[in-house]
């Protein structure tokens, strides 16, 4: 069991396509979680909530994502990879303020909220190339 000494997690490359509730109700400690390279359509908000005070990075890119999951409350996460999905518009009530990196880069996006990104008082890094109808 790694219930509290697992700080990774790596489901990359799998062909998940959803998740069951509950799945990361055991790991309240983990900090990093990668699930790019899957063909994850969305992120039910319940599913990733027990992870909202430890996650420190989340890699989402390479899936068939359409919208930013819901991670306002995920005031540890600093890293979020979501590139390469089908994502069309970034509200102003999805990301946390707590995140540097945010890459958006080949995607789909059409709008972002005026006040999406004033929000992100940490932002460092973020990529929007290859975004062409922005």
């Amino acid at each position: 069991s790694c219930e509290d000494d697992c700080f990774e997690l790596r489901l990359d490359s799998r062909k998940l396509q959803e998740f069951e509730e509950g799945v990361f109700a055991d790991l309240p400690n983990l900090r990093f979680l990668w699930l790019h390279a899957n063909r994850l359509s969305a992120i039910p908000h319940p599913t990733l909530v027990p992870l909202s005070a430890s996650l420190v990075e989340l890699t989402l890119y390479e899936n068939a994502l359409t919208e930013i999951p819901q991670l306002s409350s995920f005031r540890s996460l600093q890293t979020l990879s979501l590139h390469t999905n089908r994502i069309r518009e970034v509200p102003s009530d999805r990301l946390p303020a707590s995140l540097s990196e945010l890459k958006l880069h080949n995607n789909e996006l059409r709008w972002i909220a005026p006040d999406a990104l004033s929000l992100l008082e940490a932002l460092e890094t973020l990529t929007l190339h290859g975004n062409s109808r922005l």
